[in-house]
This record gives structure tokens, sequence and C-alpha cells, in this order.
């Protein structure tokens, strides 16, 4: 059967491709990872359901009240990471296989998606427990495939979605604000969310409706990818009024303003690029997720989201440093180009973001605590004066190319990611929380925010010298690099 070579191609292609000998341990380390995700998952859904039968709660009528924020996010993720599996097939339009045969198959590989068959092992486990505790089997069955079809729904909205990220946007944005008017009370979502996915299970044959609106977003997928299959796809030059940002200030601060100047119009002229930027605003508003640990003062758990309040752009773009410059990296380096200058402007873009998000962040003053704030600064001169330089130590061992042109996602390119890049990340992570926790335990939770805060100002103050040993380290990797960034496959 035709599907079946196809499927084997697809395997062979993973097996003898260049990297993964290369990566083998980063794959073996992802399998670990799949199995970490999946106990969590299934302890979540015991979790779940023992946790509202002790609250006095139906598990289905909680579960439903907060599906409506896991359908949101789930599309969110998907846009920003789902791959399309059209650019692995394309290839085969050139051979004696029907148009009709790819596009169906393309179809059918969006099924084996990590993203369409992870949440089973949430639901699985927890319509069990609710079948075992004396719930209709019948009832659970159209419920489970209720769910499953509205998820299988996000999949195909997700294909439809590709590179419309002003809509992403949009339902992100009607999302946080229903989650705000839920907040202050103005609009109950959870009531809603409530009153219909628990219908899934109360009603018989409810579940018919997320499965023919499933079903319709496959017909309308199917066509869109029908009518933009083909080998040429991308490479017609498309007509559009030019743009210039006139950003020609920059210069006058030497060759770290030109660099500036080429980051700002790398960022605002790509796509790839822009999705960095889009989902780096989305982590301003991170704080919100532990809004209710300020209740009982918690702010260990604030120290945590303080890192990704003002950090996200930082994290996004600088890990890929110096990968946004894959394409033309090698001419760089034949220049007469001061790396430490190099290294600095990006550095001082990642700076200027932190900043005016700390400037943004004055909001959870008004509406939270002044004492949130005070954290979220604290963080935000840690971000600048340490995390900023881990994150360009993570961009020493990124030799993930980036084609800009591609319609990739913002976290999907293979490879990357490293050991030495997870590594980095847990000390990101990691060691601001273990220094909070230290000097709150020793004196007050003010004094390890403002022990923090001294950390990163150090860190700022000591940049000469810190720059002069991570240039060191990228002049070590240099040529290696240069020969990673050859690979554009």
């Amino acid at each position: 059967m035709i599907y079946l070579k196809l499927f084997r191609l697809e395997i062979k292609q993973f097996f003898r491709s260049p990297q993964f000998s290369k990566n083998l341990v980063m794959k073996i380390l992802t399998v670990f990872g799949m199995f970490y995700i999946a106990f969590i998952l299934i302890s979540l859904s015991i979790a779940l359901f023992y946790g509202a039968k002790a609250a006095g709660n139906s598990p289905l009528t909680l579960f439903s009240r907060f599906f409506i924020y896991f359908w949101a996010v789930d599309l969110i993720v998907r846009y920003f990471i789902q791959q399309m599996p059209t650019q692995n097939v394309k290839p085969f339009l050139s051979l004696n296989i029907s148009k009709l045969t790819l596009v169906k198959y393309t179809i059918f590989k969006t099924f084996t998606s990590f993203f369409n068959w992870i949440y089973l092992l949430f639901l699985l486990p927890f319509a069990l427990l609710c079948l075992i505790n004396g719930f209709s089997a019948i009832n659970l069955i159209e419920w489970l495939l209720g769910v499953i079809a509205i998820l299988w729904f996000n999949n195909f909205l997700n294909i439809i979605l590709n590179g419309k990220t002003s809509v992403v946007i949009s339902t992100a944005i009607v999302v946080v604000g229903l989650a705000a008017a839920e907040y202050f009370k103005i609009f109950s979502l959870l009531n809603f969310s409530e009153n219909i996915f628990e219908k899934l299970y109360s009603v018989h044959g409810a579940f018919l409706v997320p499965v023919a609106l499933a079903f319709a977003l496959s017909y309308v997928a199917y066509r869109l990818i029908y009518n933009t299959f083909y080998l040429d796809e991308g490479l017609q030059t498309k007509k559009a009024v030019g743009k210039t940002q006139n950003l020609g200030f920059l210069n006058r601060y030497g060759a770290i303003g030109t660099f500036l100047n080429n980051d700002i119009r790398l960022i605002l002229r790509n796509k790839y690029a822009k999705q960095m930027l889009y989902f780096s605003v989305f982590f301003i508003f991170y704080g919100f997720f532990f809004s209710r640990y300020l209740q009982n003062e918690q702010y260990f758990s604030m120290v945590f989201a303080g890192i990704f309040i003002t950090g996200g752009f930082q994290i996004l773009f600088g890990q890929r440093i110096p990968a946004w410059d894959s394409s033309y990296y090698q001419l760089i380096m034949t220049q007469n180009i001061s790396y430490k200058n190099y290294l600095k402007s990006k550095w001082w873009l990642m700076v200027i973001a932190t900043a005016a998000s700390a400037v943004i962040c004055v909001f959870y003053g008004f509406i939270f605590t002044w004492k949130m704030y005070w954290i979220i600064l604290g963080m935000t001169v840690y971000n600048i004066g340490v995390n900023s330089f881990l994150v360009l130590l993570q961009g020493v061992f990124n030799k993930s190319y980036i084609d800009l042109n591609s319609k990739m996602k913002t976290f999907g390119e293979r490879n990357s990611f490293n050991m030495y890049s997870w590594i980095l990340g847990l000390v990101m992570l990691g060691l601001p929380l273990i220094i909070f926790f230290v000097v709150k335990l020793l004196v007050s939770d003010i004094f390890a925010i403002f022990t923090l805060a001294i950390l990163g100002t150090f860190g700022f103050l000591l940049r000469e010298k810190l720059f002069d040993a991570i240039v060191k380290l990228y002049k070590k990797e240099k040529y290696s690099t240069i020969a990673a960034f050859r690979r554009t496959e």
C-alpha cells in the first residue's frame, strides 16, 4: 500500500539522517522526557479525579469547567510548535504518485503528531476512574469521543491558521480578556465552559456536534493543502509595497549600533522572528497564572514567574544566537568584525527588551500588590546581569541552522536544543530559586529579592570580563559552527 511505503520512507529518513548519530544522546533524553510527561499526565488525571471527589465535586464537572482554557492553550501551543508535514512529502510530487494520494497522506500524517495522542494519557485513566466509580459506560464513551474530536478540531484549525499569526494573537487576546473578566467577576467563562462541555456526557448524541465540526474542518484543511501543494509553492516573487524602518540613528553608536540596526530589522521583517517576538509578549502576562499564590504570600512561585515575565524575549532570542545569522555567518566571519561587538549588540537588544518589559509590568502593582512588582524588578536586574550571559553561553552550543524564509515554528526547528542548552537552562531557572530559598530561610523574602538584584548588578558591572570569557568560547567553536551552518537540510 502506497501509504505504508511513504511511512516507511519517513522512518528511514529519520534513522539515516546525518544528525541522528550525533544527537543520539539527545534523542535518548527526549524519550526519557516523554516518559516523564506521560507520568505527569497520568498523575494529573488521578489527582483531578480524587481531588474533585475530596472537594465534593463531580470530576467530570470540574474537568468541563476548565476545559475551555485547555482548548485555548492547546491551540496556541500547536500553532507555535507543531510542524506542518508537507515539506517532507513535496519531493514525491516529481514521482509517479498522484497529488491526491500525497495530500491524503499528509492529512493522515498529522494524526501521528505528538499533540494528537499525548492527551490520551490523561483522558483514558481519567475515564477509567470514572467508569470504576459508577459513571455510565455509554455516556463516558460519548464524552471521550467528543473531547477527542474537539482536540482534533484544533489539529485541523492549526493547519488552516498556519502563517496567520495575527488571527492566533487575536484569539489569545480574547481568551486573556475573558480570563480577566472571570478574575474580576464581570463574566464567568468557567460557568459557560461547564455548561457546554458537560453536555458531552449528560446529553446523548451531543458528541456528534464536535465530531461533525472536526470532519468539516478536516475537509477545509484538505482543500487548503491540495490547492497549495506544488513544488514551486513559495518560490514565486510576491509583489508588495516596500517598507523601510528608519533606524539610522543607531549607526551613531558605531559597530554595536549597526548590528543592533540589523537585528531589529531582522525581527520586523521575518515571520519566524516575528513569531518569537509575539510569543515573548505572552510571557509578560505569565504572572497571572501565579496570582493565587499571592494570597498566602508564597513569593517563591513569583520568583520563578519573574524569570519569564521580563526574560521572555531574552530566552527566545538569546538562545538562537548566532543562528539568527546562520545564512550569512560565513560571510560575517570573513570580515574585520569584532566578535565582542557582535555579541554586545545582541546583549544590548536583550537588555533593552528586558527593561521595557519591566516598565510594562507596572500594572502588576496596581492589580495585585506592589510587593509583587518589586519581585519583578528584582528579577529584571537578575535577568540583565546574570541570565543574559547564561543565554549567550547557550548560543555557543546552538548550531541549528535557521532558514528565515521558511515557515518554521517558534520552537519547532530540528536540533534547536542540546545537552549543554538543557544544563544551562536548568541553571537559569534553578539558581535564582535556590538563592531565594536559602536567603529567605536565613533572613527574609525581601532580602532574598534584594540579594538577586545585587547579583544582577554585579554581573552588569563586570560585563566586560564576562564578555571576554564568552568570546573565547565562541571563537573556540567558530569553525564547527561554520561547518554546522553549511547544512541547510
